[in-house]
């Protein structure tokens, strides 16, 4: 009876730790993706126009796939799962994915920077920047 007990704590132990470990996890992911998304959303505001702000990421994040014009821009930046950036061309071993959607319109440029981890097809994190430019 005493090892019919032990066995039931230990396995719920191990649920408990495993499940810890999990939680402790994507608390990282999300503090990472949440302090990345910070960053270029200041890159954003300081920008005067969408061509700059692309520059900035350039230069900020090489590597980065960048599809820009004078109203619109996309660009994506891919990370590792420890959060090391990985290049538009190594981008099958990417596991997170930050894109970055930003028009200007009428003096007013805003962008929706998104974090989303590529396996699970889930989203970590979001915000929303914008400013005017006159």
């Amino acid at each position: 009876m005493a090892v019919l007990i032990f066995a039931v704590v230990s396995s719920a132990a191990v649920a408990f730790f495993v499940r810890a470990a999990t939680l402790s996890s994507d608390a990282s992911k999300l503090t990472q993706s949440s302090s990345r998304a910070e960053d270029i959303c200041e890159l954003f505001r300081s920008s005067y126009s969408l061509q700059e702000f692309s520059g900035l990421i350039a230069q900020e994040f090489p590597g980065a796939a960048i599809k820009d014009g004078t109203e619109y821009s996309s660009i994506e930046i891919f990370y590792s799962s420890s959060f090391e950036q990985i290049s538009e061309s190594e981008r099958d071993k990417a596991a997170i994915v930050f894109s970055i959607k930003s028009v200007n319109e009428d003096g007013m440029m805003k962008a929706r920077i998104t974090a989303r981890n590529i396996i699970t097809d889930k989203k970590i994190y979001s915000v929303e920047c914008s400013h005017y430019t006159g």
